[in-house]
């Protein structure tokens, strides 16, 4: 049987209204994963959406990269990795409708300049870059999710953003 606490936290996810997505051409369907390890209780602030089977929490916290990676972390999430055109739409959709501006997400050229990774590891499959990015003006290595697309960002520094956590597994 789960703990008490890990329920009330599927049940606060689940219950979360999930975003209108709108679709520009087809997407690929992506399956939903099974659990969901998640905090019993969201940090102020945080707001718990899902859509295509994922569980994600977009949160206000004006963070540079690697303190809203720790944040994640703390919750038993990393920042979200964005793997599809769906994804990335539902994602859009979300941060608009939340209100919040631009949202850190897990990507990055920290290795190699110009070769975009991920946080979980593996090069990133998949990109929303708006048109001009990324330019790497300034030493720019992380990703945020802007009005326009994806737009490379300083990892630390003055460049303090809202982000997006996806728990492990989810």
């Amino acid at each position: 049987t789960p703990p008490p606490a890990l329920l009330a936290a599927l049940a606060l996810v689940a219950s979360a209204p999930a975003a209108q997505v709108v679709a520009r051409g087809p997407l690929p369907a992506r399956p939903p994963r099974a659990a969901v390890d998640a905090p019993a209780a969201l940090p102020a602030g945080c707001v718990a959406r899902v859509f295509g089977g994922h569980n994600y929490f977009f949160c206000p916290g004006d963070m540079p990269f690697d303190a809203a990676r720790g944040f994640c972390r703390s919750l038993g999430a990393d920042l979200a990795v964005i793997d599809s055109r769906y994804e990335n739409d539902a994602h859009a959709e979300a941060v608009g409708a939340l209100g919040r501006g631009r949202h850190l997400v897990g990507h990055h050229d920290r290795v190699t300049e110009g070769r975009f990774e991920t946080v979980t590891g593996p090069p990133a499959t998949f990109n929303g870059w708006a048109v001009g990015e990324p330019n790497n003006a300034g030493e720019e290595d992380c990703v945020e999710l802007a009005d326009d697309g994806w737009n490379d960002v300083p990892c630390a520094g003055d460049t303090k953003n809202a982000f997006v956590c996806e728990p492990d597994g989810a």
